[in-house]
């Protein structure tokens, strides 16, 4: 039997994540698993390293990696929504002064206001910004997952997991080949 499977782009921010899966909004969600999925599935698709957002005229934006101490009294700005963000970043008292609500406006408010901000390794691909540079930086990895209802598991979000897990294969390969081209995207 042949499924016809609509698919349709929601942007969602930290703050309703997992409440866009659990109302119905979204049947399946790509997010950043820093914990609260209770009453849904959630599956580890990739999982990578961390890295620090920083104004490109920092004198950090040039280190190989850095550790929670090397930034230690640095002003940063606050990610907004799931409480395991806090937990997730790590940098202890936040002041809230400059908050962000999504994955896409860290880099636009560390350029914006020179504090820091931190977000999983492939930020650097997928928000690029000409006023930042993206350092590794140790601590706790970056879990992107697929999340769903225990009781909507359907046709479509079978199918919209495997070609999530088929893509993530895919870049992996590619990264982990020794000529870039060996593999395509």
């Amino acid at each position: 039997m042949q499924h016809h499977v609509r698919t349709r782009y929601v942007e969602l921010d930290w703050t309703t994540q997992y409440d866009a899966v659990r109302t119905g909004e979204v049947d399946v969600a790509v997010l950043h698993d820093v914990g609260g999925g209770d009453g849904l599935t959630v599956e580890p698709l990739s999982v990578t390293d961390r890295c620090l957002v920083v104004p490109a005229a920092s004198e950090l934006a040039y280190a190989d990696v850095l550790t929670p101490a090397d930034v230690a009294d640095s002003p940063w700005i606050t990610p907004v929504g799931q409480s395991g963000l806090a937990d997730w970043s790590g940098h202890g008292e936040q002041d809230r002064a400059v908050e962000v609500r999504s994955p896409g406006g860290v880099a636009a408010a560390v350029a914006a206001t020179g504090r820091l901000g931190l977000h999983a390794e492939p930020a650097r691909t997928y928000f690029p910004h000409p006023d930042v540079r993206f350092v590794p930086m140790e601590g706790p990895p970056a879990v992107a997952a697929l999340a769903w209802s225990t009781r909507r598991h359907t046709a479509a979000v079978e199918a919209f997991r495997s070609a999530a897990h088929g893509s993530a294969a895919l870049v992996g390969l590619r990264r982990d080949a020794p000529d870039s081209d060996a593999v395509s995207p």
